[in-house]
């Protein structure tokens, strides 16, 4: 199970700096460099009551990435789905 620590680590050791990178590549860089198992691949008890599908792991990473956000140590490019860290 990716926990929140994890996602940073790969944040911090796998996405390059001072470039907009897009939320999808964020999400392929978190897939390809943790052995994310059926637990992180199964849906949030909110998402099942809400009809949805949406897996935990990705769930987590955009968590990790608004609380970055919030702190003021990435910008967030809205309209384009990009970061810089």
């Amino acid at each position: 199970m990716i926990t929140n620590r994890d996602i940073l680590e790969i944040f911090q050791k796998h996405i390059p700096s001072g470039q907009a990178i897009s939320v999808y590549a964020i999400l392929d860089i978190v897939e390809n460099n943790y052995p994310l198992d059926e637990y992180d691949h199964s849906p949030n008890e909110s998402e099942i009551k809400r009809g949805q599908t949406y897996p935990r792991w990705k769930r987590k990473v955009q968590a990790a990435l608004h609380k970055l956000k919030t702190d003021g140590l990435i910008q967030h490019f809205e309209t384009s789905k990009e970061y810089i860290f």
